[in-house]
């Protein structure tokens, strides 16, 4: 309800359709599949255990893989660009433009896509992957080295490179803004600082908050392809909970951080509310009559 409720506030506000505002659109669309798609095809999985049909299995795992890898993808996209924003600004404003970002965007889902449906045609194949259900939850089963050995160091490349690259954006950024605050005192009271103390923060928030709800289902990823321990399944649906509830998380940062976000959800909600009131009135009246 939330990310419905942002979207409908972000396709109402200019700021959101600039290229830095197509990238949080895109992930409150993401989260918003997510709760919409995947939330609701996770527990039916859950529910039936072992006895999940097997079509129902193949796309609860292809969707969570489309748009959990989507949702990663996006916030690395919005690190490099805020990054490049705040390093080289006059080259950001010259070069980076909506199509540029709308692009960047369709490789995502493709990349996505792509990656997600490898198990589903290899069937175990080459170690290229299969999907099954295991732990609650269809995935791949990272300890059968045999059919998933390939898809395994994929994903986990893939994850790991994700989170190092972040990590370099922000270190970069945070010694841009340090340096600047340091320069002169005057220049705290400038807009450059203020714009980059903005950027940093928002950003910061949204992938941040990203990073620390995946973190647990990286580790347990690596720790369950790398060692023999067993996870039980508690594990498997805690490590998972924590990265569906990034998607609830992120409508609260969205209109925290942008005031005209804010206003915007606060028209709708007040509008909502005299659209009621009006057809209680009317239901009341025609009641009467």
């Amino acid at each position: 309800m939330g990310n419905l409720l942002s979207l409908m506030a972000i396709s109402r506000s200019k700021y959101w359709h600039t290229p830095n505002g197509l990238l949080l659109t895109n992930l409150a669309i993401v989260d918003f599949l997510l709760g919409l798609i995947c939330l609701p095809l996770v527990i039916a999985v859950a529910y039936a255990g072992q006895n999940v049909p097997t079509v129902l299995c193949q796309i609860q795992a292809f969707s969570l893989g489309v748009l959990n890898c989507t949702s990663i993808n996006t916030a690395v996209i919005i690190s490099i660009d805020r990054y490049v924003a705040v390093a080289q600004p006059y080259y950001h404003a010259a070069s980076v433009g909506r199509s540029k970002v709308i692009k960047a965007i369709v490789t995502a889902w493709s990349l996505s896509a792509i990656m997600s449906s490898i198990p589903i045609i290899a069937q175990g194949k080459y170690g290229l992957g299969i999907y099954d259900n295991r732990n609650q939850i269809c995935w791949f089963f990272m300890r059968d080295y045999a059919k998933n050995h390939i898809i395994n160091s994929i994903f986990i490349t893939a994850m790991l490179l994700a989170i190092a690259i972040v990590l370099f954006c922000y270190a970069i950024m945070f010694g841009i803004a340090y340096q600047k605050s340091t320069a002169t005192p005057l220049y705290h009271f400038g807009s450059s600082y203020r714009n980059i103390k903005k950027t940093i923060f928002t950003t910061t928030l949204i992938v941040g908050t990203k990073i620390i709800c995946w973190l647990p289902l990286s580790v347990v990823s690596v720790l369950d392809a790398c060692t023999t321990v067993p996870l039980t399944p508690l594990v498997g649906i805690m490590v998972y909970f924590f990265a569906f509830a990034n998607s609830a998380l992120n409508p609260m940062i969205y209109i925290a951080t942008s005031s005209t976000l804010r206003l915007k959800v606060l028209q709708l909600i007040h509008r909502n509310r005299r659209v009621n009131n009006l057809v209680t009135v009317s239901s009341t009246f025609t009641r009467n009559t």
